[in-house]
């Protein structure tokens, strides 16, 4: 009926609302946000391609044939780009590599690829990134910590309490933070406070 193409776009634009970016959030937009608004924009689609190709037909063969091969040109350049978008999901690297080339200035795509280093060993790298995600907000507490264990690692054991002692404080809900405090305190001999980091 009349009304389904607006029914479309409502629900398109209902479910994308919410990340559209008109509201501050504390995420990064991602494709799985366009998985339900994707609903209501293929059906005002399919609704538009239906009408369009009743016209080019009542139009004549050879309108039918112009229409055919724009909507496979169409469909195969949409296809090459879903294939190269999908090249970015391969691994942790890739996926925040290009989340950090679209969001240069967003921590988090920071954090998390500068965790991916680290879980791979790549410590100079690692430390790199947490420095730059600490740059860009210097209140993430999880930066500091994973940081704090980075430079331990790395023989900064100063470098690495300071730094733990500052992701104590920011984040004093994350028991790792603490453990991890409770190793450097013991490493510099203050053995009661690294029971009480422990406790």
């Amino acid at each position: 009926g009349r009304h389904e193409p607006g029914f479309g776009l409502f629900l398109a634009a209902a479910a994308l609302l919410p990340t559209s970016g008109l509201v501050p959030t504390s995420t990064l937009m991602a494709d799985r946000y366009f998985f339900l608004p994707s609903v209501g924009l293929a059906l005002v689609a399919g609704l538009a391609g239906m009408s369009l190709a009743g016209r080019i037909e009542k139009a004549g063969r050879i309108y039918t044939v112009i229409g055919a091969v724009c909507a496979l040109t169409v469909m195969s350049v949409m296809g090459a780009v879903n294939v190269r978008r999908q090249l970015d999901w391969r691994d942790p690297f890739s996926l925040w590599q290009r989340v950090m080339r679209v969001y240069p200035g967003h921590d988090l795509a920071a954090f998390n690829l500068a965790d991916a280093h680290q879980r791979t060993g790549d410590l100079a790298a690692a430390d790199s990134l947490y420095r730059l995600c600490l740059k860009l907000n210097p209140s993430s507490g999880d930066a500091y910590g994973n940081l704090g264990v980075v430079l331990r690692t790395r023989g900064d054991s100063s470098g690495a309490f300071m730094a733990l002692q500052r992701a104590a404080q920011l984040r004093p809900d994350r028991g790792a933070v603490w453990v991890n405090l409770g190793i450097s305190y013991a490493g510099f001999g203050r053995d009661s406070l690294a029971l009480a980091a422990f406790e």
